[in-house]
């Protein structure tokens, strides 16, 4: 995680790197579970990280990719496309994902580290980028994205 842009000091961003963290962690306890033999709860661990990505896809897809892609094609298009098809796929994957498979959970670790990357590339590019080029009215799409896709939480207060 950085810290040279301030790009953490926005609401939104903030969050979002919340919802990174915390899928990183369920992640993890997911592979040590798996690892220890432990499978309903290695089951119960990727369930709560496909509902806390699906959140978060929704709310990035909704709102700061939408806002992106929409005012600043040239700049981003290229760039999110690829992104949004990472989440479709990692979607698909632990769907499918059957813990008591040695090939399944190795693909797990794979698509973890995949995962580790993909947040990267969102943090040290993206999130950056949207501090450097959204007015207002682009703050308020993308936080009204977010909020769309979080009914029942509120952003992170300063």
């Amino acid at each position: 995680m950085c810290n040279y842009c301030g790009c953490q000091d926005m609401t939104l961003i903030r969050d979002y790197y919340a919802e990174h963290d915390s899928a990183r962690d369920l992640a993890d306890r997911a592979r040590r579970a798996m690892d220890a033999g432990e499978y309903a709860k290695a089951r119960d661990e990727i369930a709560r990280l496909a509902v806390e990505l699906e959140g978060h896809w929704q709310g990035e897809e909704g709102g700061l990719f939408a806002v992106m892609v929409d005012r600043y094609p040239d700049d981003f298009a290229d760039y999110i496309g690829p992104l949004v098809e990472e989440h479709r796929a990692l979607a698909g994957f632990l769907q499918a994902l059957d813990v008591t498979d040695a090939a399944h959970r190795r693909a797990f670790a794979d698509q973890v580290a995949e995962l580790h990357e993909h947040m990267l590339r969102e943090e040290d590019s993206l999130f950056p980028a949207s501090v450097v080029t959204f007015v207002g009215e682009d703050w308020t799409r993308a936080i009204d994205g977010w909020q769309s896709a979080h009914p029942d939480r509120e952003l992170i207060a300063d």
